[in-house]
């Protein structure tokens, strides 16, 4: 039976399709979906790279803005939820500085958080 036919193509007909060689179709599509999981899966130090956070924040040291380990929601059961917010919408208080909006994902968002929330002291 010819792989067309099959629904489920057998080893033998994927092999006869594949050959010996890999595709440079199959390679590309590879290295795009490879691409997109990597895109996904960003680390929280790259995404604050990223978003240009560390243009105002540092770890542990007050820059223009507060420093990550003095987070004022530490040990609030809620931080998570507030902060990723106030990250996703922005913060403009009274003062010369505001915090643009950040224009990621909701998961980005929350990936910065957790990891804020985990710095020591």
């Amino acid at each position: 039976m010819c792989c067309q036919e099959r629904v489920t193509p057998s080893d033998e007909c994927l092999a006869s399709l594949l050959g010996d060689e890999v595709s440079p179709i199959f390679l590309a599509l590879a290295a795009m979906m490879s691409a997109v999981g990597a895109a996904h899966a960003q680390a929280p130090l790259v995404l604050l790279q990223q978003y240009r956070c560390y243009s105002c924040h540092a770890d542990d040291e007050a820059k223009t803005s507060p420093a990550y380990v003095d987070d004022t929601y530490r040990g609030d059961p809620q931080a998570v939820g507030i902060v990723a917010a106030a990250i996703s919408k922005g913060i403009h208080d009274t003062g010369p500085w505001h915090m643009p909006p950040n224009r990621g994902s909701d998961i980005d968002a929350k990936k910065i958080v957790e990891y804020i929330l985990s710095l020591k002291k």
